[in-house]
């Protein structure tokens, strides 16, 4: 299996702004790619389950974290909203906000991450904005991710 596989995610509903944040980013930050803000609860899934969500509020904090993975032969450079952990998240459980493959993030673009995200006040979460889901994570390509129907 390539990249990151089946993974569960905590996908964040299309009408909440941090999904407009993150269409925003890949606008002004040259190289990244639009993908559905998601907390990753799971990678390289391979007992599809029923997922349930969180019947609490996630709590997002800065500062911005910056991550990179090998993943496709390539380094996948990521851009993350960490949040405040409550069980049954996972460590270091963030919300995912930026992704680019092969090129890091330089302070330029996190300060226009910032500034988006400023202009937006509260990123946290409610959890009738959150849907439980599998993604297949396979493609090298972030913008064919794609949900699956159980």
């Amino acid at each position: 299996m390539d990249g990151f596989g089946i993974c569960a995610w905590w996908k964040i509903s299309h009408h909440h702004h941090l999904t407009t944040i993150v269409k925003k980013i890949s606008q002004q930050c040259t190289g990244t790619m639009p993908f559905p803000p998601h907390i990753t609860l799971m990678t390289h899934v391979t007992d599809l389950k029923q997922l349930t969500t969180p019947d609490f509020t996630i709590i997002t904090t800065l500062p911005l974290r910056m991550t990179e993975t090998v993943v496709w032969d390539h380094v996948l450079y990521a851009v993350e909203l960490p949040v405040v952990h409550i069980s049954p998240l996972p460590k270091n459980a963030h919300i995912s906000i930026a992704y680019r493959i092969g090129v890091p993030f330089n302070e330029e673009d996190i300060q226009c991450m910032l500034n988006i995200l400023h202009s937006i006040g509260d990123a946290s979460v409610d959890p009738v904005d959150l849907q439980a889901c599998y993604y297949n994570c396979s493609s090298r390509n972030i913008t064919k991710w794609q949900c699956i129907d159980l």
